[in-house]
């Protein structure tokens, strides 16, 4: 059962890792997509340094954006994410970031999108694991608090670039869980 599981968030890392399961929390608001990727930084030909998103499994620099779409007037407080490399869940690392903006979205929902960049991230080779989960704060129409809290989600590269542009894979072994 472990090693079905596995396979199946290979094939999605190597697909690219995108979420879309809603998940609808209090009316209010849903959270409607997690999309993780690799930034590539390429300079163009002005000499300006320009970020380009890729696989989520090459080696690199990672992000995620998270979809969130509010149904009736909300006040989006703040989004947290929290992300530590597997087995070492003592060394996490915090990404905080506040909005406190009020949303009155028409029929049909507003959607907003919050990325966070995992600084420190660029550092994980081949088959290094690392976890993320996030929270979202908001207030209802009432100013009653809502709080989302996310599952843990794993990222792990699993390729990357070498020599004459060609891509080595990499056969990963399953990471530790998220609480170790």
């Amino acid at each position: 059962m472990k090693r079905c599981l596995l396979c199946l968030l290979l094939i999605a890392l190597v697909a690219g890792f995108v979420a879309c399961k809603r998940v609808y929390f209090r009316k209010t608001m849903e959270v409607n997509c997690i999309k993780v990727f690799t930034n590539v930084y390429e300079t163009n030909i002005n000499g300006d340094l320009t970020a380009r998103e890729i696989d989520p499994g090459f080696v690199g620099e990672k992000s995620v954006k998270i979809s969130v779409i509010f149904h009736s007037k909300a006040e989006l407080v703040s989004a947290v994410l929290t992300y530590w490399g597997a087995g070492e869940r003592a060394g996490e690392q915090t990404i905080e970031k506040t909005f406190n903006q009020v949303l009155d979205p028409p029929e049909g929902g507003v959607i907003r999108p919050i990325f966070f960049t995992l600084p420190g991230s660029e550092h994980y080779g081949l088959c290094e694991g690392l976890y993320f989960t996030f929270a979202i704060n908001y207030k209802n129409s009432d100013d009653e608090p809502g709080l989302f809290v996310s599952q843990a989600h794993l990222i792990m590269s699993t390729k990357r670039m070498v020599s004459g542009n060609q891509i080595e894979q990499a056969n990963c072994p399953e990471p530790p869980g998220p609480s170790e």
